[in-house]
């Protein structure tokens, strides 16, 4: 193999790892989760504080969960919670889950509120970018593409190379 090939071999390598590696951290900064609720009694569980803004995305996978206003947390009960949550965008009944979606959610301070006799298995995450996040994504991809090909065609090159 001649020196430019390996020298491409190495550039190409090096730039697809940093793009794993630069999309994985960033990606990891845009999302924010937890499935930890309070308990607050009479059956109603608690998430902490969720600061919402127009632009970001939350994502609620496991069924019964409110989102609730700050403004409305002292007043929500079994009973009337249904009325005074947000609806999802979205909803998606997975195999074993339910996911909703809530996207252009005013901004501002809320709450997911469950009821029910014991700690919820809710996990909640929010994209604060999630426009970002497809991007970074997609180097992700590209990188992991670029590091597979270059090693493919590396290995390829050294069993020519011993044939002939």
């Amino acid at each position: 193999m001649n020196k430019a090939v390996a020298v491409l071999f190495a550039v190409l390598l090096i730039g697809g790892l940093f793009m794993i590696v630069y999309g994985t951290h960033e990606a990891s900064s845009l999302t924010k989760g937890s499935e930890y609720f309070h308990y607050n009694g009479n059956g109603e569980y608690v998430s902490s504080p969720l600061q919402m803004n127009t632009t970001y995305v939350l994502s609620v996978l496991g069924a019964g969960a409110y989102l609730v206003s700050a403004s409305n947390l002292g007043s929500v009960n079994a009973s009337n919670a249904y009325g005074m949550s947000l609806l999802p965008s979205t909803t998606l009944n997975l195999t074993n889950n339910t996911e909703s979606i809530y996207r252009d959610v005013p901004s501002g301070s809320y709450y997911l509120v469950y009821f029910g006799n014991s700690q919820p298995y809710i996990l909640y995450s929010i994209q604060t970018a999630p426009g970002l996040a497809n991007v970074l994504s997609t180097l992700i991809v590209v990188g992991i593409a670029i590091v597979v090909g270059d090693l493919i065609f590396l290995a390829l090159s050294f069993m020519i190379g011993k044939k002939g």
